[in-house]
Order: C-alpha cells, then sequence, then structure tokens
C-alpha cells in the first residue's frame, strides 16, 4: 500500500525596520527582522530590501524589493518607512564695516 505525503511550504513572516537620515547623507542598511516563524538549517535570504525613489525631506515606503527564500518557504512581509529629516545649517554672517 503506497501513501502519499504532502510537505507544505513553512511560513516565516518578517518585518522592515524603520530607518531615519538626515537630507544629504547616505542612506542607512535597509534591515529587517522575523517576527514569526524561523529558518531551517542553513538556509538563508538572498536579495535586499528596496525603497521608494526620493531624495527630499519626506517618507518612503520600504518595500521587500528582491528579498526572498527558497520555494520551501511563503514569506508575509510588513513593510515599514524611511524618513529623511532635514539638515541642521549654520549660517554665519561675516563682519563688516560701514562709515556713518
Amino acid at each position: 500500500m503506497t501513501k502519499a505525503l504532502t510537505v507544505n511550504a513553512k511560513a516565516i513572516a518578517i518585518t522592515a525596520n524603520t530607518q531615519t537620515k538626515v537630507y544629504g547623507v547616505a542612506d542607512p542598511a535597509l534591515t529587517y527582522n522575523i517576527t514569526s516563524g524561523g529558518l531551517v538549517g542553513t538556509d538563508k535570504f538572498t536579495g535586499t530590501l528596496t525603497r521608494d525613489a526620493g531624495e527630499s525631506v519626506n517618507t518612503y515606503a520600504i518595500k521587500q524589493g528582491t528579498l526572498a527564500l527558497n520555494s520551501n518557504y511563503t514569506v508575509t512581509y510588513t513593510g515599514a518607512n524611511l524618513t529623511i529629516t532635514p539638515a541642521n545649517l549654520t549660517v554665519k554672517a561675516d563682519d563688516q564695516t560701514r562709515a556713518y
């Protein structure tokens, strides 16, 4: 007698970490945490997270990009935001003289 064995993909959930940067500075690494499930053996993620384009002071969505696992997993992704904050600017006036 032959029996069929069905192996389902393992569910794993990841959440992007909220990031902040100052206007004019390079982007920080876009990182994530596993929030449910776990990897088996030596399995690992490949690819990277991405974010919406833009360099102005604003909030940009961090997206899953090419981050993936092999077909043994079903990945659920929860995004976050990268916020670009204003840069501090110091202005110093030059000393000047004028005849009265």
